[in-house]
């Protein structure tokens, strides 16, 4: 994670310190270890028992992490823009970055035999010599006309899937690549088979395939997953005439996002076992073919758990890389009855965070709420999650009782006391969709479209007091005090001095879409339409507009510590200075992020929920 330019004159530099957690997309299996990524992370497993995964080590965060491949002390990763990594694994309690090789284009997967790799990128394949890791050789390049997305190796040829070039869809592009690399110094290609509508004018048929996105190989035959406008499928293709690479069938499940395949099996030897298992994404899981026949694949499971990205076989094992939970592993002895055997579970997609104490409470996307400990915010620790039965969109942590507003199932109360057990101790159902949450005294008030008032002194009963009818939809609410500050197309003021009886005092209007508040001391920092606002509320009843920060992206969250205020949105954070409110300035600001999603500062470190990026902990410093 590079540092991003920092201005001179403020003095102030910012870096990561810390991260934890993010989007798993590969995974490869060598003896007793599988290797995973986890965010930008290489995270080795023991898996001598595949019911209970320990992990081994993990490698400081990598540039990038899209692919990776094993062979024997050495993973190889292909790390996006950050090219071709090289890590020694020989101890696998401290994995360690022994090389790096540059490539043009991004780095998107790897296969590694030997003393070759052959490394996927952007703009076609590369050929390296690895027989010394620490300084891997570039000896032979092919280029492809668009991105090679995936690479197979089978014995002196290579087999490339080829997606599309964007908005170019040159006609040549787009397929599978089949190329002589019997002389690694000059491959050559030997065969091609087109994936591209455009060379039949008709792109936009909602079925026809954007390329092919990744490729598995047995005996004649070339497994191709591949994209359309609006689903997924996969291709099988006949192989046995190099030269002329022909379709043998095609199956197209209605989903969107198809990564990964894996083939177990040979259809050449006269097998009548083959199996297929394919990465079908976030929301559809893996999905098993038999491919006995290989003109009509037939679905045999499509409900193994996880959100399948990458996929690993050893014997009857198979090895999932979940994209927002870590790995799967799954008995497949019986590919129709498939089942879950262990399970290694990460934070996932970070959407949200708040600090209480030493504990950074995340919003898990896809599952729950993670307890992360940040005592040392160089090495934080997951040390427990919760598994909401409602999609998580806001949290306040009040010592260990973590206040949840949970969409449809409302509010819910979970005690963090036992950190690697949270406990749901109440709930309660809202009439709308909760969707903002604030606790102040026995009190929680939950934004629901209106604004719900919850005597909440016994968790396990929290009970209507109050309610507040807003003229516009109430999503989110801020509480300091006596007085609560809703942001919704403009800056709601009420007085809750009597929590029964919610007053509005004030509204300041905006000109736009409020996206977050925060409230500190006299100062209200209001997002709206993507900037910051800095509004003066010393007089509840008179709000008065100071400054104003015209962000260069669209910032989403804002928190506030000391004289800074801490603006995040697509990907970056801008740290302004807010010293004087009438004159906010950009003191630092750092970019290099997936995406971040929410934000939270204490006076020395920033936390930032970056989405498949994990949590990442930044830290500011003052030169001057």
């Amino acid at each position: 994670m590079p540092l991003s330019p920092t201005p001179a004159a403020t003095g102030l530099t910012v870096e990561v310190i810390g991260q934890i957690g993010g989007a798993s997309k590969a995974v490869a299996v060598q003896g007793r270890y599988a290797y995973l990524n986890v965010g930008p992370r290489l995270v080795i497993l023991d898996i001598a028992d595949t019911a209970r995964p320990v992990v081994a080590g993990h490698s400081p965060p990598l540039p990038g992490f899209e692919s990776l491949s094993v062979v024997q002390d050495h993973a190889y990763v292909a790390a996006g823009e950050g090219g071709l990594r090289a890590i020694d694994i020989s101890d696998p309690a401290a994995p360690t970055e022994v090389s790096f090789y540059a490539t043009a284009g991004p780095a998107l997967s790897i296969a590694a035999l030997g003393d070759i790799a052959y490394l996927a990128a952007g703009d076609g394949l590369y050929i390296l010599d690895i027989s010394n890791p620490i300084a891997p050789a570039g000896i032979g390049f092919f280029e492809t006309p668009g991105p090679a997305s995936d690479v197979t190796v089978v014995g002196n040829v290579a087999y490339i899937a080829e997606t599309l070039s964007g908005d170019d869809r040159p006609v040549e592009s787009g397929g599978l690549r089949v190329v002589d690399v019997s002389d690694p110094t000059n491959p050559n290609e030997i065969g091609f088979y087109p994936m591209n509508p455009t060379r039949a004018g008709e792109f936009e048929r909602p079925h026809a395939p954007r390329g092919a996105q990744a490729v598995a190989v047995a005996g004649d035959y070339a497994y191709l997953t591949y994209r359309t406008a609006r689903q997924g499928g996969l291709r099988i293709v006949d192989i046995s005439e190099p030269a002329n690479p022909s379709e043998i069938s095609d199956y197209q499940d209605y989903i969107y996002f198809v990564s990964d395949v894996a083939v177990v099996g040979d259809l050449s030897t006269g097998s009548d076992q083959i199996y297929a298992y394919v990465a079908t994404g976030v929301n559809f899981g893996l999905l098993v073919l038999d491919l006995s026949d290989p003109t009509q694949p037939a679905v045999l499971a499509d409900d193994v758990p996880g959100a399948a990205r990458a996929i690993a076989v050893a014997g009857n094992t198979l090895f999932v890389a979940d994209e927002w939970g870590g790995l799967h592993i799954a008995d497949i002895s019986d590919p129709a009855h498939a089942f879950e055997i262990g399970v290694y579970n990460t934070l996932g997609d970070a959407r949200n965070v708040v600090l209480a104490g030493n504990t950074a409470y995340v919003t898990d996307g896809m599952r729950g709420l993670w307890g992360v400990d940040v005592s040392q915010p160089t090495q934080p620790v997951e040390t427990g999650l919760y598994i909401a039965p409602g999609s998580i969109k806001d949290v306040v942590a009040v010592g260990t009782s973590v206040y949840i507003a949970a969409e449809t199932a409302g509010l819910l109360i979970v005690d963090f006391a036992e950190p690697a057990h949270p406990t749901q101790v109440g709930a309660y159902e809202t009439p709308g969709l909760a969707y903002g949450v604030a606790v102040a005294g026995h009190y929680a008030y939950i934004a629901d479209g209106q604004l719900q008032v919850l005597n909440v002194s016994d968790p396990a009963a929290p009970a209507p007091v109050a309610v507040y009818e807003s003229p516009l939809r109430i999503e989110e609410v801020v509480i300091v005090e006596n007085s609560g500050y809703i942001a919704n197309s403009g800056l709601r003021v009420l007085n809750l001095s009597d929590p029964g009886h919610p007053a509005e005092v004030s509204f300041y209007a905006t000109s736009g879409a409020s996206q977050d508040v925060a409230v500190v001391e006299d100062y209200a920092y209001l997002v709206v339409n993507g900037d910051l606002y800095i509004v003066d509320v010393s007089n509840p009843a008179h709000p008065l507009e100071l400054g104003l920060y015209d962000v260069p992206e669209w910032a989403v969250q804002v928190a506030v510590a000391g004289d800074y205020a801490y603006v995040v949105g697509e990907g970056a954070v801008r740290i302004v200075d807010v010293s004087n409110p009438a004159d906010p300035s950009e003191a630092v600001f750092y970019d290099a992020l997936e995406f971040a999603n929410g934000i939270a500062a204490s006076e020395d470190y920033v936390y930032v929920a970056d989405g498949a990026g994990g949590l990442v902990i930044l830290q500011l410093s003052n030169h001057h």
